[in-house]
């Protein structure tokens, strides 16, 4: 616990007392903000004493809450870095560097990468993803921004061969017509890189409030997210450049894609096989056996 994330210490702490509830529902709604709040702005916001908020740091596994304060300043710096942050302290090689060799640098990252991922992943976890993901019952609704929403596009134009009711999320001014019909028996997979978007966060908890299962699938530990998310994947991202690997992240969407057709399901066959009469209809392919 002793370095675990200041979110994750809120969701394992048990058995709170009633100023506890109200401390530990003030650190999520003030996360990230509260790294820079001092122990006299925490007591008054929240009507305790200096030393009932002492005690719900050491709780939460900090020495004193001067240790509090230090290890989520680090956690925040860490964690709300962007590109243009990470550009000063990249080992990024010049361009000058040999091809072959920067080729082969990030393969061993994207190993390195999958290894860490695949040690992190539980699979009683993923079991349970796959399950929900898989589910034909269940509306699946798809959300992520910027490079995460090509991903999840990838992975929904492979996720419609295998099942119906997939729908990927649009844009911010979109996002009340495509959840307007969300309902408890829905599914939300969420994919998140590096920073951590209003509008998901708002689509997440609008979820968890309806009472629908939530997924998460991030590369941060350290997640405003994760507290509106019932189920969660952590992927390793380690990389030489200013932009993180994303490797590992496709992978794991593969695998669910896999995992949605094996075994096959009753229908799949056909549901293939209509898709394939489709693109002849339209003629988006080239076929093998056409004869003019």
């Amino acid at each position: 616990m002793a370095h675990d994330p200041l979110l994750t210490r809120l969701l394992a702490v048990d058995r709170l007392t009633g100023h506890e509830h109200t401390l530990a529902d003030y650190f999520e709604n003030a996360y990230p903000h509260i790294a820079f709040s001092n122990l006299e702005e925490i007591s008054a916001a929240n009507g305790v004493s200096k030393a009932t908020v002492t005690r719900f740091v050491r709780r939460l596994g900090y020495g004193d809450f001067r240790a509090f304060s230090r290890a989520v300043k680090e956690e925040v710096a860490q964690n709300f870095d962007s590109p243009v942050e990470r550009s000063a302290s990249s080992r990024e090689r010049e361009t000058g560097a040999h091809p072959g060799d920067l080729l082969r640098q990030h393969l061993a990252l994207g190993q390195l990468n999958l290894q860490r991922t695949l040690d992190q992943v539980d699979d009683a976890g993923f079991a349970a993803v796959l399950q929900l993901v898989g589910d034909p019952q269940r509306r699946l609704f798809l959300l992520s921004v910027a490079t995460g929403r090509m991903l999840l596009n990838y992975f929904y134009l492979l996720a419609k061969y295998r099942r119906s009711n997939v729908c990927l999320l649009g844009g911010t001014d979109c996002l009340a017509h495509d959840i307007l019909d969300a309902e408890p028996s829905s599914v939300l997979l969420v994919t998140n890189f590096d920073r951590f978007p209003t509008s998901v966060l708002a689509v997440m908890r609008h979820f968890s409030e309806l009472g629908a299962e939530t997924i998460l699938l991030t590369n941060r530990r350290s997640n405003p997210l994760l507290r509106y998310a019932k189920h969660s994947l952590f992927i390793h991202s380690e990389s030489e450049t200013i932009f993180k690997s994303r490797c590992a992240m496709l992978v794991i969407l593969e695998a669910l894609v896999a995992g949605m057709g094996a075994p096959p399901r009753e229908g799949n066959v056909a549901r293939l096989g209509a898709m394939e009469s489709l693109f002849h209809e339209i003629g988006v392919y080239l076929q093998k056996n056409r004869r003019g």
